[in-house]
């Protein structure tokens, strides 16, 4: 349960804590020798040197052709990682919102 100036703001277990279970995720992975980013099945959200940062709602679809890609390349994704939002970033988010809002009702 997370509370916000004595409300409730939500509740649930720690992994579907505000839509955690089902939110975006962030794919990463270390772009291979020799490949542009073109030339990935998907478009990055982001790219910070050789990083690539891939946010979707969509993961299994997403892995599946960055997998595929890969293996029918022979290239590897190194570093490859999946990551949901942490409990931290559910609470900033959760209680930041109450606050907007509340800051809004006010105004």
């Amino acid at each position: 349960m997370v509370l916000t100036k004595g409300r409730i703001a939500a509740s649930g277990t720690p992994s579907s804590l505000g839509g955690r279970d089902m939110g975006k995720v962030a794919i990463s992975f270390t772009m291979p020798e020799g490949i542009a980013v073109a030339d990935l099945p998907v478009t990055p959200s982001c790219l910070e040197g050789l990083r690539v940062e891939i946010d979707t709602d969509c993961e299994l679809e997403v892995l599946s052709r960055l997998t595929h890609w890969a293996l029918e390349e022979k290239v590897s994704l190194a570093g490859l990682c999946v990551m949901r939002q942490t409990l931290e970033d559910v609470y900033l988010r959760l209680t930041h919102e109450a606050l907007t809002s509340k800051d809004e009702v006010h105004s």
